[in-house]
Order: structure tokens, then C-alpha cells, then sequence
């Protein structure tokens, strides 16, 4: 007899799935003012605020259950490789399509986290899901037929890639037994500590691989052609970022950790990835009244220019498609 059951949705993960998309969509946006005010490099500046909020994390938590356990899980150390892994793939994705469209891009994980839900989770999609999968993949199809020729086949593996590993990413923090015990019967302080050693493990180890890389790049050796992504050592002495690292960390960083891992207990992978898809709209509707007041913040229109009404067809498709089923998952809660 099969064990399938449907998902259904909560208002606690509801929540902490809106607040993942809102300040995920800051997070966007003050890295984008930060780079365009001061130099500063977005990976050493990405494992530097992971750090410093594993760190908020940690005092709060203070010393107690699940630590030791959390070190030692296999899923944690799995869970920061991919973590690496995301973050690699997202800045060679960038080298050749824009911020929007690799925004659009990450919404295949629509598609992918449902069937990995139903595979492997036994949660079986609804007719909503369904009808979600199918506007995200016009959208889809939209976007990467304005890709040039040359770079399609290019763009399209980075796409899956990162998509595949980022899914398998969320499906770990879903499962991740530590993190499990912590939410279903622990107190905020257990799945802090929970969540500030995975985030210790994944930052320490991607910031010790950009020093490693660095110093490669600093003697010449040449990777893949890749290279040129990878900062320089000067870069991690550069004090904007360790500011700006600083800053965002305890601010802003900690809570999305927090949101994240939240979420994903509470309402589960494939839903986290069906209110992701809200994000770029989201954070055009942040963006563009704040280049208003701000002066110095630059706002460029990702639905003007060549290829601007394809992208803004692509992402009201997606955003209708996540509407559709979102409402609908919102109606039987």
C-alpha cells in the first residue's frame, strides 16, 4: 500500500517562508549597493557574513544539547559541500547571464524539489503543483531562448547544476536529524546551536577554499578557465568587505539562516521553492521605489532593454503559476 500523502501547508512555515523571501530579496539588494559604493568582493564577503552570523548564532545558543552531534553528522558535512558547491556554480552562472536571469533560472528547483518530494519523501503533488510546474517551465523556456547560441548549452548544465545541487541543499536541511530534534523538541536556543555549527562548517570551509584558490591564482596556476572569478589575496585584507560582512552578518544574515532552516522544517522543501519564485518581483517592487530616495543607488530595469519583455513575460508566467498553487495550498490550511 503506498505511502504518499499530500503536503499540507501551516501558517508558523508560511510565515517564516514570507520573511525568507523578504529578507532574501535585501540581502539581493544590499550586496548590490555595497559592490556598486565600495569594492568589495561578493564571495570573500559571502563567507565572511556566514561566519560572523554562525557566530551571532552560537552566543545566543550558548553551550548544550545536539552541538557535538551536529559536528559529527555526515549530513552536515554534506550539507556544507553543496553549500560550496551552490555558491561556485552561482558566480560562474553569472559570468554569463544577468542577476534577473539567473533569478528566473533558480525557479527550475519548482519542478525538481517536487519531484524529489514525490520520489524520495513520498509527498504527492497536487493539481496546483502541477499547474505551477507547468507555467515555471514556459517561463523557463522563455529564458533560455534568448540566450545566445553560443553560450546555450552553457548556461542551460550551470542552470541545472546549481538547481540540482541547491534542491538537494534544502532537502538536507528538510531531513537533517539535529536540526529535526532541535524544531519538533527543542527550544530556539537548540536550533540555533543546530543551525550556527552547519552554517560554521559550510562558511569556514568555503572561505579556507577561496584562500586556497587565491593563493593558486597568486602563483599563476590557471583552473578550468575560471580563475578570473576568484579573488585576489589583496581582496581579503580589503576592509569595506570585512565591514560590510560585519554588518550584514549580524543583521540580516542571521535571520535568513534562521528563516531558512525554519522553513523548510515547517512547511517543507518543495513549498520554500514555490515562494522563492515570488522573489524577483518582490524585489523589483523593493528596488524601484528605494532608487527613488537613494541617489547613489543605480536601478537597472530588467524589463527594458532587448530582451526586457521576454523576462517580464517569464517572470509574471512564473509568478502567476506560484500564485495559482499558493493560493490554493493557502486555502486548505
Amino acid at each position: 500500500m503506498s505511502t504518499s500523502t499530500h503536503l499540507v501547508w501551516n501558517k508558523v512555515g508560511l510565515i517564516y517562508a514570507i520573511l525568507l523571501v523578504i529578507f532574501t530579496a535585501f540581502y539581493t539588494l544590499f550586496m548590490r549597493v555595497t559592490t556598486q559604493l565600495y569594492a568589495i568582493d561578493v564571495s570573500i564577503f559571502t563567507a565572511l557574513s556566514l561566519i560572523v552570523s554562525a557566530f551571532i548564532m552560537m552566543l545566543f545558543a550558548g553551550p548544550g544539547r545536539l552541538g557535538r552531534e551536529t559536528l559529527r553528522s555526515p549530513a552536515t558535512w554534506l550539507y556544507a559541500t553543496l553549500l560550496i558547491a551552490t555558491y561556485i556554480l552561482d558566480f560562474v552562472l553569472i559570468l554569463y547571464v544577468s542577476a534577473t536571469e539567473a533569478s528566473l533560472i533558480y525557479n527550475i528547483a519548482v519542478i525538481t524539489s517536487l519531484i524529489g518530494a514525490a520520489v524520495w519523501l513520498q509527498r504527492k503533488p497536487r493539481q496546483a503543483d502541477y499547474i505551477c510546474a507547468i507555467f515555471v517551465l514556459a517561463g523557463l523556456v522563455i529564458v533560455f531562448s534568448i540566450q545566445p547560441v553560443s553560450i546555450f548549452w552553457t548556461v542551460l548544465l550551470l542552470g541545472l547544476g546549481a538547481d540540482l545541487v541547491d534542491t538537494a541543499r534544502l532537502f538536507i536541511a528538510e531531513t537533517h536529524r539535529e536540526s529535526v530534534l532541535a524544531h519538533a523538541q527543542g527550544n530556539i536556543r537548540d536550533k540555533a546551536r543546530v543551525m550556527s555549527f552547519v552554517t560554521f562548517v559550510s562558511s569556514t570551509l568555503f572561505l579556507l577554499g577561496l584562500l586556497g584558490l587565491s593563493l593558486l591564482k597568486s602563483l599563476g596556476v590557471e583552473l578550468l578557465g575560471l580563475m578570473h572569478f576568484v579573488p585576489e589575496l589583496e581582496a581579503f585584507r580589503s576592509a569595506p568587505t570585512i565591514f560590510a560582512a560585519i554588518i550584514f552578518g549580524v543583521s540580516i544574515l542571521v535571520l535568513i539562516r534562521y528563516f531558512m532552516w525554519s522553513a523548510v522544517f515547517h512547511l517543507k522543501t518543495e513549498s520554500v521553492a514555490l515562494l522563492l519564485t515570488f522573489l524577483p518581483l518582490v524585489m523589483f517592487l523593493i528596488e524601484w521605489p528605494l532608487s527613488q530616495l537613494i541617489p547613489a543607488m543605480e536601478f537597472d530595469n530588467p524589463f527594458t532593454g532587448q530582451h526586457g519583455q521576454a523576462i517580464l513575460l517569464a517572470t509574471l508566467l512564473m509568478t502567476c503559476g506560484a500564485g495559482i498553487a499558493a493560493y490554493a495550498k493557502i486555502k486548505q490550511m
